[in-house]
């Protein structure tokens, strides 16, 4: 019973040390609430905590099969990764300054897809992966 604590307690320590730093995601989520209002970064953040519970899940049960696969396909992830993140970097250089206050009144992004826009970012960002693996492997 107190080993089961024990890997709990590290489980905890292990997302609180990989989620602590301010990335892209937590950026998104600060801009967001800038911009639009609490709840709208509250559910961005909901999608990126989504996807470390994933993460986690996954480092903890699959670390050798997760380690084939970012090998094998690694140039794709980054590509994937790298196509997404100019293509949020282009969008937010030509987005006006009057459309962005246009959004902020009508709030066209929904609850949904900013849950799903905060959950691929964190899915796709190599470090958060590479922390996780690499945090679960030296416990294991």
């Amino acid at each position: 019973m107190i080993a089961y604590f024990i890997s709990l307690f590290g489980g905890i320590i292990i997302g609180m040390v990989s989620a602590i730093p301010v990335g892209p995601v937590g950026l998104i989520c600060i801009q967001r609430t800038l911009a639009k209002n609490k709840l709208s970064g509250i559910v961005t953040g909901i999608g990126s905590a989504l996807a470390d519970s994933t993460l986690a899940f996954v480092a903890a049960f699959s670390i050798k099969f997760i380690l084939s696969f970012m090998h094998d396909n690694h140039i794709f992830l980054k590509i994937i990764s790298a196509l997404f993140l100019l293509f949020l970097g282009i969008s937010a250089f030509f987005t006006n300054k009057k459309e962005k206050e246009i959004k902020k009144i009508e709030s066209t992004l929904g609850f949904i897809q900013e849950v799903l826009s905060g959950y691929v970012m964190t899915i796709t960002n190599p470090i958060t992966t590479f922390v996780f693996l690499i945090s679960f492997a030296g416990i294991s």
